[in-house]
Parts: C-alpha cells; sequence; structure tokens
C-alpha cells in the first residue's frame, strides 16, 4: 500500500500525513502499539478484578475474540504486517507479546495448582493453543454468523 493510498482512504493530504508519521513503518508500528497496549491494559485489568483462573482465563479469551470482532482491521495488520517492521520495533512489540503470553501462562498456572484444571496439562502448550486459536480466528470468525 502506497502512501497516496492512505491518503486517499483517509481524505487527507500527505502533507498532513507526514505531520503525523515520519514513515509507512511508523505508522505500522503505531497501530502495532496500540493493539498490543490495549490487549495488556484489559489483560490487566481481568487479571486485577477476577478471582478464580478458571474465569480469569474465560474473560482473557472472551476479550481477545471481542478485540479482534472489534478491531478487526486492527487484528488484520497485527498479525500480517509484523514482518514489515524493523528489527528494533520487532523487540518492542515482542516484549509486549511475550509478556501477554507469558501472563496467560502463569492464570493456567494457577489454575493447575489451584485444581481448577488438570495437573498433567503442560501449560506452555495449552497457552499457545489458546493463543493460536484465538489470534487465528481473525481469518474465520464472523460476527453475524454468516
Amino acid at each position: 500500500t502506497s502512501i497516496q493510498d492512505i491518503v486517499d482512504v483517509l481524505g487527507v493530504t500527505k502533507g498532513t500525513f507526514y505531520y503525523y508519521f515520519k514513515s509507512k513503518e511508523e505508522l505500522l508500528m503505531e497501530i502495532h502499539l496500540r493493539y498490543i497496549e490495549d490487549l495488556l491494559m484489559s489483560q490487566r485489568e481481568i487479571i486485577e478484578k477476577t478471582k478464580t483462573a478458571e474465569a480469569r482465563l474465560f474473560d482473557m479469551v472472551y476479550m481477545l475474540m471481542k478485540h479482534i470482532e472489534g478491531q478487526g482491521q486492527s487484528a488484520r495488520v497485527f498479525f500480517r504486517e509484523m514482518q514489515h517492521l524493523n528489527e528494533e520495533h520487532l523487540k518492542d512489540i515482542f516484549k509486549k507479546r511475550d509478556a501477554f503470553r507469558l501472563n496467560m501462562n502463569q492464570v493456567i498456572a494457577d489454575g493447575v495448582e489451584s485444581g481448577e484444571f488438570r495437573e498433567d496439562l503442560d501449560v506452555n502448550i495449552v497457552t499457545l493453543a489458546i493463543l493460536g486459536a484465538v489470534n487465528w480466528s481473525y481469518h474465520w470468525f464472523d460476527p453475524n454468523g454468516a
């Protein structure tokens, strides 16, 4: 996508675009940061407010699905366009993405420890399976049920 394509869709000039962003990559990074930081904030709220590990995990999955439903375009950009970020930007995104994964990991580990989840669960595999299924939902999820 060219800068011209972006400004045409937005109905602004290239000058306006460059006033706010130095490059397409800076815009891409901003989309990535907003998406993952919003997820992390929502996840922290769930962890702080929800009592049981089972409820925290349910709420996290529900929250992720609602984000993908409500922010479908940002989700697509987040999952599809990450390879276009430079190494420095990728490090920041990976750090935040890993924090989200590790928080979910801890919720599942807490559930195993409390007896809410089976003790034979491999916490890492379960976390990755959940995230894989939910993150891929931007391909198949239709909020209208069609």
